[in-house]
């Protein structure tokens, strides 16, 4: 979220009036590569839906010829990386929530 603030979020906006905002990876063919804000997975979306790019309050507009240099989170973990990071959360995130259950359990039973 600080990141977000600090450096800015790129926008990605489709023909049909949607948009998502998050971070643009990279021009992969005739697909966008964008990981959408809050998630740690990267989504690829056809260049065919999108109307323009914004990065670093810069408008693209089709073809979105971006060199990679103009991206400024090439650098930034694999999806598959990310899939793996996301499922630790999730799993991390059950066990506490199961032990924090557990002893609210306790903790009622010993108030009878």
């Amino acid at each position: 979220m600080l990141t977000g603030l600090l450096f800015g979020q790129d926008v990605l906006y489709f023909k049909s009036g949607e948009y998502k905002k998050g971070r643009c990876i990279e021009k992969d063919g005739n697909n966008i590569v964008f990981q959408i804000e809050g998630l740690d997975i990267y989504n690829k979306f056809s260049i065919d839906l999108v109307e323009m790019i914004e990065i670093n309050e810069r408008k693209y507009y089709y073809p979105f010829d971006i060199s990679k240099k103009q991206y400024p989170y090439s650098e930034s973990i694999s999806p598959e990386k990310g899939i793996i990071k996301t499922l630790a959360l999730y799993y991390i995130s059950s066990c506490c929530l199961i032990i924090y259950l557990f002893f609210m359990g306790i903790a009622d039973g010993a108030g009878s």
